[in-house]
């Protein structure tokens, strides 16, 4: 099995680990950048190994974004509600409130996932606009 491959089953494993039932529609978000993507390749696939089970996933991922540059935008957006960073076409929180998530994914851009600095204050506030937009969604944080 390929490294994509066992990345998309390791993270669906994780992800529905922290659910309390194997729901028939799985909702998920991710926010993160090129990695993030690679989940839309493999993960679709995966869930439709299981005929009763719908993936819903979307994502707010920006190449080469970082955290930081998430919640940058994120606040730009809100200043200025013109400002669509994603896919030019929605703000965090529109994406955020889009759906009833049931999974929210958080990434920190590879040239800065090894620094632990380089999280905070920026995945604090994310994490805060989540359970603030999205309070049933679980938050999992994607590594590279």
């Amino acid at each position: 099995m390929n490294t994509l491959k066992q990345a998309a089953v390791i993270f669906l494993a994780a992800a529905a680990a922290g659910l309390t039932a194997a729901p028939k529609e799985l909702k998920v978000l991710t926010i993160g950048n090129s990695f993030a993507n690679s989940v839309f390749k493999t993960l679709p696939a995966i869930v439709e190994a299981d005929p009763e089970c719908k993936l819903i996933l979307t994502g707010a991922n920006i190449g080469g974004c970082s955290l930081e540059r998430h919640w940058k935008e994120h606040l730009k957006s809100e200043k200025d509600p013109s400002h669509r960073p994603y896919s030019k076409k929605y703000t965090l929180r529109q994406l955020l409130t889009k759906e009833k998530w049931d999974i929210v994914t958080i990434q920190q851009a590879s040239r800065e996932s090894w620094k632990p600095e380089t999280y905070h204050p920026y995945a604090e506030n994310l994490i805060g606009l989540i359970r603030e937009l999205a309070p049933g969604a679980e938050i999992v944080i994607q590594q590279t």
